[in-house]
């Protein structure tokens, strides 16, 4: 019946002395989004950038659309990608001159397009990554935002399910051409995993609004600087739209335990509040340089919005970012482990030549990643030589955190200063010594393999 239609169509188009001319888009850049819609426009339909009758439709290996006009029509037209401000350049996103053609009925034309004005500049994108979607939209603050994807090598050849990273600040997470401060290179990270498992995830970055990046990454109203609020909006959305959109479209593993959330700077704060507020949904956090400073009501709402036991948090910072930076990442791994009878697993490192910046953020990602993911693929040098045990507050008050990326069970031992033993007990991973009849004074702590060689000493002080 389709095909019947399809002709009496065309059989009263050359009639009328109207002609039908299909195009088909045979390719198009690596970053055409996946999400978007693309349209025709030219002097058949006054140019309209989003006309619904001539927009194109998806083939699996392109996208067709029909012209119609005047028979021997000289036709003037460009694609888009439903404005002008996306419409298609040449291959470094430069501008190019209308297409032309002559319309003949029933003919077919091939075309490519070779680049998009705004998606222009130098990429270095690995050959997994493209733009999801350029106008994607975030209902609850009624704004449309671009999104990326990095998929595994591989996805498109079979079924199986994938873990999931979303990362804040998009723009400077897997391109250095969007980036505005350098780019984490979240691609070739991952791809240097040699072990599948460990490579084998999607990445969804979500790029943030420009000048509305501190609103949305903020939860609460700053009012010294009268920014911020709108981050429970934005929390929201990752968890109740834009997450549910990922999983239905793509082959993901949407429990928590496979489904991450990381940041730096406010999207790091953004990133806390949304895995405190939907830990059924988030289950593990990167937290890169944390601003908590920004809205410390984050403290309270950490506290009052428990983890679930399997959840983990790597936080990480260099020592010399701000005076508040360290300390303030310190109290909320307390607040987090303190906040449940069944607490998370939380590391936390930091560095003294960390920065606040992407360069330093791009090189702790894999140390990061691979504790929250599980992977024993990497474990760089840099963890192991500076900070293979972390041991915190010091001085403290009634408890201990002790923390360390060794697997085995590790031999615990506190010793007052003549020597005695007052503490012997076990750790793996993370732990959390609870010393509140211990009198104030200085103290040995020493952790020690099995064999008894032992691996760290620090002195301890109780308030």
């Amino acid at each position: 019946m389709i095909r019947l239609v399809s002709s009496i169509l065309l059989l009263s188009i050359a009639i009328s002395g109207q002609a039908a001319m299909t195009l088909n888009i045979v390719s198009a850049p690596q970053l055409t989004p996946l999400w978007d819609t693309l349209y025709v426009a030219g002097n058949f339909n006054n140019w309209n950038e989003h006309d619904a009758n001539y927009m194109c439709t998806p083939t699996g290996n392109g996208w067709t659309v029909q012209i119609s006009g005047p028979e021997n029509m000289s036709l003037e037209f460009k694609f888009t990608r439903g404005t002008w401000s996306r419409v298609e350049g040449d291959a470094n996103g430069g501008y190019i001159g209308n297409r032309t053609a002559t319309l003949v009925n029933t003919s077919n034309l091939e075309v490519q397009i070779a680049g998009w004005e705004d998606l222009a500049g130098n990429h270095t994108i690995t050959s997994e990554v493209r733009v999801l979607d350029s106008n994607y939209l975030i209902p609850q603050l009624n704004r449309q935002r671009r999104i990326w994807i990095r998929l595994p090598e591989g996805y498109s050849e079979n079924n199986e399910g994938y873990p999931v990273i979303y990362a804040m600040d998009g723009q400077n997470c897997l391109d250095q051409a969007s980036s505005f401060a350098g780019e984490w290179e979240l691609d070739e990270s991952l791809d240097e995993f040699s072990s599948e498992v460990c490579s084998n995830a999607i990445v969804i970055a979500i790029d943030n609004g420009g000048s509305l990046r501190i609103d949305e990454y903020s939860p609460w109203l700053n009012t010294t600087y009268d920014e911020g609020g709108e981050g429970d909006a934005f929390a929201s959305f990752l968890a109740e739209n834009l997450k549910p959109a990922i999983d239905a479209e793509f082959n993901t593993l949407s429990d928590p335990a496979n489904t991450m959330i990381i940041g730096s700077s406010l999207g790091a704060l953004i990133a806390t509040y949304t895995i405190c507020k939907y830990p059924a949904v988030f289950g593990k956090a990167g937290l890169f340089s944390p601003a908590y400073w920004f809205n410390p009501e984050i403290f309270t709402y950490a506290d009052s919005h428990p983890l679930l036991p399997q959840s983990k948090l790597y936080f990480v910072a260099g020592t010399t970012e701000s005076d508040d930076m360290v300390p303030d990442m310190q109290s909320m791994q307390t607040t987090v482990l303190g906040a449940s009878a069944n607490p998370p697993q939380t590391f936390l490192i930091t560095h003294a030549d960390g920065a606040h910046s992407e360069w330093y953020w791009r090189r702790e990602f894999p140390d990061a990643y691979s504790w929250l993911s599980g992977c024993e693929d990497v474990y760089t040098s840099n963890i192991l030589s500076e900070n293979e045990f972390v041991v915190f507050p010091n001085p403290f008050v009634d408890s201990l955190e002790l923390s360390t990326i060794r697997k085995e069970i590790l031999h615990i031992i506190i010793s007052d200063i003549t020597g005695k033993v007052c503490l012997e007990t076990t750790m793996q991973g993370q732990s959390r010594l609870n010393l509140p009849l211990l009198s104030a004074g200085t103290y040995v702590l020493r952790i020690s393999q099995a064999d008894g060689t032992i691996l760290f000493q620090e002195s301890i002080i109780k308030k």
